[in-house]
C-alpha cells in the first residue's frame, strides 16, 4: 500500500498537469514548481530513515498516512494555486516517507531467497499506482477528483497499519549513527550508495513518468486525450516490466537485471535522439520505460537495503532518499526549459549517457547479492 500510494501520487501530476494547468493558466514555470513541490517534500522527508530508527519503522509508516491523507484532502479542496501547492507538498513528505521506510521493512522482515521479490512487492505497488493514475487521468479529466482519489488507499493504510509488527527492536535502532558511515570498512558501500541514487535519478525517470503526456503532445500528439492514452500505454508497460522483475531477480540476479537495464534504457533514449517522430518516441519511451522497471526501478532501493548493515540502514536509506530526490527535483525543474532549448532527442540524449557512465561504474564495483543473506553480503564486504 505505500509503493501504491507512492505511484499513484507522483504519477497523477502527469495528467492533472494539463487540467490544472488549464484551470489556473499556469506558466512553463509554474506547472514544472507544480510538478516539483512534490520532490522538495521527498527531499525533506529523507530524513524518515533518522525517524524511524528513533520513533519505530510502523509508527513512521502511520505518520506517512496521515501526510497522504491531509494533503490530498487539501488538493481536492484546494481553491487556489497556493494552496494546491501546499497540498502537493504534503503529498510529497508522505511519498518520502513511504519510500524509504517501507523497503527498510521489508527488507528487515524478508527470508533471503525471496527478499528480491519480497522488495519487488514494493514495486508492484508503485506500477500499479501509477498505471490506476494514468487510467483515471484519462477517463475522468478533473484534476479535484483525481488528486481526491488519493485519500482512499491512506485511509486503508492508515487501517491496516495496525495489524502488522514492528520489524526491528529499539535496541538495534538505538546503535545507528552517521559516524558509522564513514568509517574507512564502509567506505565501497557508502561509494556504491552514492552511485545508486544518483544515477537512478540521472537516467531520465522522474522526466519520463512526471511529464510523458507532455512529451508525447510536443512530438505530435495533438491533444491532451490522445497524449492521456499514450501515457496509459506506459503505466501498463511499467506494471508488466515489473511483473516479470518481480519472477526472475532471484534466479537471473541484481548484476544482470541492471545492466540489461541500463543498455536498454540508453538504446531507447537515443532512438529518440535519431529518429524524432510521434511513432518512435511512443515506442522508444515505452522499451525505456520497461528496462527501467526491470532494473533500475527496484535494484537500488533492494541492494542499498541488502548491503547496509541494520545499526546504519535507516540513515542509508535516508541519505538515498535525500540525494535520489534531490537530483529528481533539478531533473523536473530543468526539464521543460532543455526540452524548449535542446528539442526533445537533445534533452533525452543527455539521459542516454548517464546510462553509459552508470553501467560503467556498476559493472565494475556493484557485488551481486542473490541468495545471500544479510549477514553473508556483511562479511562479502569485510573480505575486501
Amino acid at each position: 500500500m505505500s509503493g501504491f500510494q507512492y505511484g499513484y501520487n507522483t504519477s497523477v501530476i502527469a495528467g492533472a498537469l494539463i487540467f490544472v494547468t488549464e484551470t489556473f493558466s499556469l506558466s512553463d514555470f509554474q506547472a514544472g514548481t507544480l510538478v516539483a513541490i512534490a520532490m522538495i517534500g521527498l527531499c525533506l522527508a529523507s530524513f524518515a530513515g533518522i525517524l524511524s530508527n528513533a520513533i519505530g519503522r510502523k509508527p513512521s509508516l502511520i505518520l506517512s498516512t496521515i501526510c497522504f491523507t491531509v494533503g490530498g484532502l487539501i488538493c481536492f479542496l484546494a481553491p487556489n494555486f497556493i494552496l494546491l501547492l501546499g497540498g502537493r507538498f504534503l503529498v510529497g513528505l508522505g511519498c518520502g516517507i513511504a519510500i524509504v521506510v517501507a523497503p527498510i521493512y521489508l527488507t528487515e522482515v524478508a527470508p533471503a531467497n525471496i527478499r528480491g521479490r519480497i522488495l519487488n512487492l514494493n514495486q508492484i505497488g508503485i506500477a500499479s499506482g501509477s498505471l490506476i493514475a494514468y487510467l483515471c487521468s484519462y477517463l475522468l479529466e478533473d484534476w479535484r477528483i483525481l488528486f481526491g482519489i488519493a485519500i482512499f488507499p491512506a485511509l486503508i493504510q492508515g487501517v491496516g497499519l495496525f495489524f502488522i509488527e514492528e520489524s526491528c527492536s529499539h535496541d538495534q535502532r538505538s546503535e545507528a549513527s552517521w559516524k558509522k558511515l564513514v568509517v574507512p570498512s564502509y567506505r565501497s558501500r557508502f561509494n556504491l550508495v552514492l552511485g545508486l541514487s544518483l544515477f537512478q535519478a540521472l537516467t531520465g525517470s522522474a522526466a519520463v513518468f512526471f511529464f510523458a503526456p507532455s512529451v508525447f503532445q510536443s512530438v505530435g500528439f495533438s491533444d491532451s486525450k490522445s497524449s492521456l492514452l499514450a501515457t496509459t500505454l506506459v503505466g501498463a508497460i511499467y506494471l508488466l516490466a515489473i511483473l516479470f522483475s518481480f519472477w526472475t531477480i532471484d534466479q537471473l540476479g541484481r548484476r544482470f537485471l541492471l545492466f540489461a537495464s541500463l543498455l536498454g534504457m540508453a538504446l531507447s533514449l537515443f532512438c529518440i535522439f535519431l529518429f524524432p517522430s510521434p511513432i518512435i518516441t511512443l515506442i522508444a519511451i515505452l522499451f525505456y520505460v520497461a528496462f527501467y522497471s526491470v532494473g533500475m526501478g527496484p535494484i537500488p532501493p533492494l541492494v542499498i537495503g541488502e548491503i547496509s548493515p541494520v545499526n546504519v540502514r535507516g540513515h542509508v536509506m535516508s541519505l538515498m532518499g535525500g540525494i535520489g530526490w534531490m537530483t529528481n527535483y533539478f531533473i523536473t525543474v530543468s526539464f521543460l526549459p532543455l526540452i524548449n532549448t535542446l528539442g526533445t532527442g537533445g534533452t533525452f540524449f543527455i539521459y542516454a549517457v548517464f546510462c553509459i557512465v552508470g553501467f560503467g561504474i556498476f559493472y565494475t564495483f556493484l557485488p551481486e547479492t542473490k541468495m545471500k543473506n544479510l549477514d553473508e553480503i556483511d562479511n562479502l564486504f569485510k573480505q575486501k
